[in-house]
Formats: C-alpha cells, sequence, structure tokens
C-alpha cells in the first residue's frame, strides 16, 4: 500500500477520532463483497472496526420478507386484527441456518443485526459473514439471495458499535483493547507499532477507557495512533 494511500475508516485527522469522524467513517461503506482489504480482517495489536457482510433493509421490509418466503414465521396478534409482529423477524435467522447451513461452525455468521449506512442511519440487516467470524461460501450466499428474493449480494456494512480502529495493549497476559484522549507523538522516536511496550497507562485511566468503550460514545474523542505497519 501506497504511502499517500488512506486506510479505510481512520480518523479525518489520521491520528485520533472527535466529532463529526462517525458520519466520515460510514461514507466510505458498504463494500462490495470482493473487495474487502485484508487489513480490515486483521492486522497484528490493531482490532479493526468490524463489519457485517449483510442486506441492510428496512424492519418492515424484511418482515415482508418472511411472510413471503417463510410464512409459518410469522407471528400475528388478534388485537389488530391479525396483524404480523415485527419481531417475527428475529426467526429468520435459524430458518436460513437450517436450510442453507448444515455445518454448525458457520451458523454464528447468520445473524439479525444493526448496521450503519452511508448517511450513519442505523438499520436491521440480515448478515452472512463478519470481519471476526467469517463468511458463508459464495454458493451459499447465491442460494440464501436467491431465497429471500434480493436483487443484489451482500455487502461488508460497518457495525454502528464498533466503528472505530483500535490499538490493543497487554494486560495481565490478556490482548485487550484500549481507547485513550492522546496518541503518543510519532516525531519522539517512539514505535508505536509496539503497543505491548509503547502504551503508558495507568490502571485508573486503562478501566475508565475500557467504560467509554462500553458505552460507546459516538463523538467522544477516541485515542488512535498512527498505522506505520499498514503504510509500508
Amino acid at each position: 500500500m501506497s504511502e499517500a494511500e488512506p486506510i479505510l475508516f481512520e480518523p479525518r485527522n489520521g491520528e485520533y477520532y472527535q466529532r463529526g469522524d462517525y458520519e466520515h467513517v460510514c461514507s466510505q461503506q458498504p463494500l462490495p463483497m470482493d473487495e474487502l482489504p485484508e487489513y480490515l480482517c486483521a492486522l497484528p495489536g490493531w482490532t479493526p472496526p468490524k463489519l457485517w457482510l449483510a442486506w441492510p433493509r428496512d424492519l418492515g421490509i424484511l418482515l415482508k420478507t418472511v411472510e413471503k418466503v417463510y410464512p409459518s414465521l410469522i407471528i400475528r396478534t388478534h388485537r389488530r386484527e391479525g396483524e404480523p409482529l415485527r419481531t417475527s423477524v428475529c426467526a429468520l435467522p435459524r430458518a436460513i441456518r437450517r436450510d442453507f447451513v448444515p455445518d454448525p461452525d458457520f451458523h454464528e455468521c447468520v445473524q439479525l443485526v444493526t448496521v450503519a449506512l452511508e448517511n450513519g442511519e442505523q438499520v436491521a440487516a440480515i448478515a452472512v459473514g463478519c470481519t471476526r467470524i467469517g463468511m458463508l461460501s459464495a454458493k451459499a450466499i447465491g442460494e440464501i439471495q436467491a431465497k429471500l428474493g434480493f436483487e443484489e449480494p451482500p455487502k461488508w456494512c460497518i457495525d454502528p458499535h464498533f466503528w472505530k480502529w483500535r490499538q490493543q495493549t497487554l494486560l495481565s497476559g490478556r490482548i485487550m483493547d484500549v481507547c485513550h484522549s492522546k496518541a503518543p507523538s510519532t516525531k519522539t522516536g517512539v514505535d508505536t507499532t509496539n503497543c505491548e511496550n509503547n502504551f503508558r497507562t495507568t490502571f485508573w485511566e486503562h478501566y475508565v477507557s475500557l467504560f467509554l468503550e462500553m458505552i460507546d460514545f459516538t463523538d467522544s474523542v477516541v485515542w488512535l495512533s498512527s498505522l506505520p505497519s499498514m503504510r509500508s
């Protein structure tokens, strides 16, 4: 990758996330199924943003899909003249796994998830893969697409709860994601590729960072160092 080529989903200033970066990140996706950069699946010392290989759809549209292709899954209420309940959509992944995914090891790939659109809006989606799990075969994906009546193949869509790059640190022998308000300056000669030796923080700062990650402040300033190993 050339030095001038930008890294997908990095902050606009190249160092740390701040207000407005969520919309900036969302505008760079979805990605075509066969155009996913390898570094978004795994990069030593880093946890990339999480992407789902999915079909984003309004929940009402998904409900109509279930009514058409899996009518037995529909749950209705008599208080509304038998109108189908949107919760019926929750059973769709289980039906897909039963019909198209015989190997239990790949069942986790098929889920009803939430993804972000290009404008940052969050919608439901039927996923058949994930950058942190794996994906179904092209054959199985094609069969599922035909069954659901979707015209286009799924695309890689970002998870609105895990849209930031995170550097990892080693704590008590366990790899953990960390966030911080500042990044060490690359002008000091510090090797930012070795997070175990170069990341310095108190236990208090560490747990505050994990707390911020847990509640996911979209507009908070989150630490991100440069990615030298990705720009070589």
